[in-house]
């Protein structure tokens, strides 16, 4: 059909079709800034929608930008898959609400993220969902005394933000299978460079992209990294039913940031190192928090489980 055919408006909405994308290889991550996509017939359609068929449907259900940057997280943290989010706190929102109906009760390390606590304090109760809180430090050691017949999920940041206390993954979450209870891991503090909470049996991981995955402070993003059952559970529950969906050009950023996380961080914990030490024996200094300080609470866990260095808070 010639444009001499086709309405001036109809031009100005289709142009002359869809590119043929086929042959185009780009070495960056394209942004597909598209909320629908085009099916080849109603079966296909049909297929796809119905996850019999891999593809893209409705970008709140799925993205080929945002699968790319929630794969290389999942490789990163050595999982199957990921999911990603419009913010940290959609990632946490998500996982908890895929385990814990009315009725149940997560234990969750303390203290955890003011946003977490937050979540936990004012929307959970209304779930009736109950939280109960056992130290960071000693979690894994009273464990097993707090797990009840309705308790589903223990919930375990580390280091926590802002006060860096040290969970020890592998005993808690060595204590929590005992009781078949699923574990969910903040690892936004250590990022994959420095910490693998799955290594020691995590079921999900959970990251505020914002921080350090991101690293320019010009973005907000969450995501969260499973094996196969796990975040096709994860899946049904964020995209479906919460839609806190990230937007394309935000996973572009992300998948962007990852390309210099490692070398950020690792002079994110060189740095840190030396501003903490020197702090340490500052006059004017009462105390310093920082698990890279052989002194600090918490530092023989952070060595153990922690390579590369211990993040850049203090």
């Amino acid at each position: 059909m010639s444009h001499g055919q086709v309405h001036f408006n109809t031009i100005a909405v289709h142009g002359a079709g869809k590119p043929d994308l086929a042959k185009v290889r780009p070495v960056s991550v394209p942004i597909y800034q598209s909320a629908e996509f085009v099916f080849d017939s109603a079966e296909h359609g049909e297929a796809v929608m119905s996850g019999k068929e891999p593809g893209f449907c409705y970008t709140r259900m799925g993205n080929p930008t945002s699968q790319e940057f929630e794969r290389r997280m999942a490789l990163l943290e050595g999982a199957d898959d990921g999911v990603s989010f419009a913010s940290g706190m959609a990632a946490i929102a998500a996982t908890i609400l895929s385990y814990c109906q009315p009725g149940d009760n997560l234990i969750s390390s303390s203290p955890v993220y003011g946003g977490t606590f937050g979540l936990f304090k004012d929307l959970l109760p209304k779930l009736d969902i109950r939280i109960i809180y056992l130290p960071a430090e000693t979690i894994h050691t009273e464990l097993d005394r707090h797990v009840t017949p309705r308790t589903k999920l223990v919930y375990l940041e580390t280091p926590a933000n802002p006060t860096l206390d040290i969970v020890d993954l592998q005993e808690t979450i060595k204590a929590a299978k005992r009781h078949n209870l699923k574990v969910a891991v903040d690892n936004t503090f250590a990022t994959p460079c420095l910490q693998r909470p799955m290594e020691h049996g995590a079921d999900v991981v959970m990251h505020s992209a914002t921080k350090y995955n991101c690293g320019h402070g010009d973005t907000i993003g969450g995501v969260a990294v499973a094996d196969k059952g796990d975040i096709e559970r994860l899946r049904i529950v964020a995209y479906k039913n919460l839609g806190g969906t990230i937007a394309p050009i935000t996973a572009w950023l992300l998948a962007r940031g990852l390309q210099t996380l490692p070398l950020r961080v690792e002079r994110h914990c060189r740095n840190a190192q030396i501003v903490a030490e020197f702090l340490e024996h500052h006059p004017k200094v009462d105390r310093v928090r920082y698990p890279g300080l052989k002194q600090c609470c918490g530092a023989d866990v952070a060595l153990k489980q922690m390579r590369g260095g211990f993040g850049g808070v203090i």
